[in-house]
């Protein structure tokens, strides 16, 4: 628990969107049990973690910390679900990631996939 509180305030000051009132719920599950082919997804206030994410490492925390703004996004700005507006979500949520993970001293980084199906 204090993982997601030390990360979702990291996550509101790297991407510069106030903290909700609301905390979003973090489960572990299977691959199989993801909602989509990803190893992090958030849906009305529920983080999912895939269970071979590991959350001791700096990119295993980047990854719930990507989801986490995507939990300041929906709560502070709300707005159209287009797929322009999803892209430009998606694009900040990475952003704030690639930034932690350089202070983490990580080479690593995220990106984007696009699928076109």
């Amino acid at each position: 628990m204090r993982l997601l509180f030390e990360l979702l305030l990291l996550a509101s000051d790297l991407s510069g969107i106030p903290l909700p009132e609301v905390v979003p719920q973090v489960q572990i599950v299977t691959a199989a049990q993801m909602p989509c082919e990803c190893m992090a997804a958030y849906e009305a206030g529920v983080v999912s973690v895939r269970d071979d994410v590991d959350l001791d490492r700096p990119f295993g925390r980047s990854v719930l910390l990507h989801e986490l703004v995507h939990h300041l996004q929906v709560h502070h700005h709300g707005g159209p679900n287009t797929p322009q507006a999803r892209f430009a979500r998606e694009r900040d949520a990475i952003d704030v990631q690639n930034r932690f993970l350089a202070l983490q001293g990580s080479a690593r980084r995220a990106g984007f996939t696009h699928r076109t199906d």
